[in-house]
């Protein structure tokens, strides 16, 4: 479990091409933009060997605006966060959320798109998620958790 209070989460202004060609499988081809999300305060705990979350978060806000490329995921966003209270729980594939928020702009990356206006929208696999959005909250699956669950189980038996 981690509990975190007042804290930037993370910080990055760029603009040109990423860290360039190195040893990594994941080389960042090209970030130009602007991402920038501070949380006040933040809790939260994985159970069942990864296979489920809950998560906690206060007031929130954040942005993000720009196109990156990596040899995994491209992305291009414009998308803005603000969120009064959230309250997350995934367990399996099933993801539920509580969050007061007006969320607002567009995603697509390679593995999915995003769409909201004032809270209300579609996640269509951005982080693993499938989901209906609503001002209140989102309900849909998750598959990021049960794909890290299914990875860490296969690690594992063939350590042994």
């Amino acid at each position: 479990m981690s509990i975190q209070f007042g804290k930037l989460i993370y910080c990055i202004f760029s603009i040109g091409s990423g860290e360039g060609w190195g040893t990594s499988n994941n080389v960042e081809v090209l970030n130009i933009g602007a991402k920038v999300h501070v949380h006040t305060i933040k809790a939260e705990t994985k159970y069942g060997g990864d296979t489920g979350k809950v998560a906690l978060e206060g007031p929130n806000a954040g942005f993000d605006i720009g196109i990156r490329s990596n040899v995994e995921n491209s992305v291009i966003s414009a998308m803005a966060e603000l969120n009064a209270a959230k309250a997350e729980v995934i367990l399996g594939p099933a993801y539920a959320c509580g969050n007061l928020n007006t969320n607002t702009g567009l995603k697509a990356e390679s593995q999915g798109f995003q769409a909201n206006y004032l809270g209300f929208g579609l996640t269509l696999g951005v982080s693993g998620r499938w989901t209906f959005d609503t001002p209140f909250g989102s309900v849909g699956a998750s598959t990021a958790n049960v794909l890290v669950h299914k990875t860490n189980r296969l690690i594992e038996e063939n350590k042994n």
